[in-house]
């Protein structure tokens, strides 16, 4: 399908694709309906197509929905794209989902499987041209979650796999810009992983408060690596690692060469402290950190073995570097350079 252009092509409602298609230069979607995955859809481009939609119910209060109940898909690619602010209005606790990009893997038996998804190039939260409310950019939610949903049960039997989001620009959110969530298999593994972050700018998460108020959260899958990216604050942590308990999981995050850049005010207020780890084998190296305001710096908690070396810490005198909660040992903190 080959639109004339975002501006003058338009092709409105719920859109609902499968394999094999080629998607190029048009607008997609409206508000209250959701574009998404038909059950098996494989091998799909996006190229150059602005996304427009959310703030309906169920599958459609997302602006992209990829997975959901039986709902497989694999080897998805959106290049060059971009992606409106969902057009839905959340609520104080967020339970509306309006989310503009939401990866759904259904880790129980015969739940839809997301495998292979890719976002090059792409920018999330651009206007969605609303004048009636206090930002038209970023989300009224988060831009962009992958997660698995385990049915009620504390185990799922599979996970999402291979996420690339690579060169991509996420406009702060009221919430969080990205989080990657999983659950475990019944071994104790992680279901879900690998997936890479790398080159892409996110400008902030608690746009409109604390409550979540991450940029980045890994929610403990396996084989994550963030590298190369400008990341400005967020309002709680402005990188979060990991969700409840952790004194068993070993994710082994790396989070590589990246800027922090906390001293940029892109609309949302500094949050402290501003790493939170947890789990074991992390490594956190390499990277930037530029902060305006002193207060702790990396808080630690049921974090064994990590390794947080080599980076430039750039953070007023009155700054406490390391603060630990309980049950970690083995950690590896220095050298770093602190200015």
């Amino acid at each position: 399908m080959q639109g004339a252009g975002t501006e003058a092509s338009w092709l409105k409602g719920r859109v609902t694709y499968g394999s094999d298609c080629v998607v190029r230069d048009l607008k997609l979607g409206d508000a209250l309906y959701a574009v998404r995955n038909r059950a098996g859809a494989s091998n799909t481009l996006f190229e150059r197509v602005r996304f427009r939609g959310g703030g309906g119910t169920g599958v459609d209060s997302s602006l992209i929905k990829l997975g959901d109940g039986a709902s497989s898909c694999d080897h998805i690619t959106f290049s060059d794209c971009l992606v409106e602010r969902n057009l839905g209005v959340e609520d104080a606790s967020y339970s509306r989902g309006y989310l503009d990009i939401s990866i759904v893997e259904n880790g129980d038996p015969g739940g839809a499987h997301v495998d292979s998804i890719t976002f090059a190039g792409c920018h999330v939260g651009v206007s969605n041209g609303r004048t009636d409310i206090a930002r038209n950019i970023g989300s009224p939610y988060a831009d962009l979650v992958a997660y698995t949903w385990h049915g009620g049960d504390l185990v799922a039997d599979h996970g999402w796999s291979n996420l690339r989001i690579v060169d991509c620009v996420f406009e702060a959110a009221d919430a969080f810009c990205i989080d990657l969530a999983d659950y475990p298999l019944p071994s104790g593994e992680r279901a879900s992983g690998p997936a890479l972050v790398s080159g892409c700018t996110l400008k902030g998460g608690g746009a409109r408060g604390s409550l979540y108020g991450y940029t980045i959260c890994v929610e403990s899958p396996k084989g994550v690596v963030i590298e190369g990216n400008t990341i400005y604050r967020g309002a709680n942590n402005t990188f979060k690692m990991g969700c409840g308990d952790m004194s068993t999981v070993s994710p082994a995050t790396v989070v590589r060469d990246n800027l922090f850049d906390l001293a940029s005010d892109q609309g949302v207020a500094l949050g402290a402290p501003y790493f939170y780890l947890k789990g074991a084998g992390n490594r956190f190296t390499g990277n930037a950190v530029r902060a305006a305001a002193g207060d702790l710096v990396f808080w630690l908690h049921q974090a064994r073995n990590n390794t947080i070396t080599g980076n430039t810490l750039t953070v007023p005198a009155s700054a406490t570097i390391f603060g630990f909660g309980e049950g970690c040992s083995g950690n590896v903190l220095a050298p770093n350079t602190v200015n």
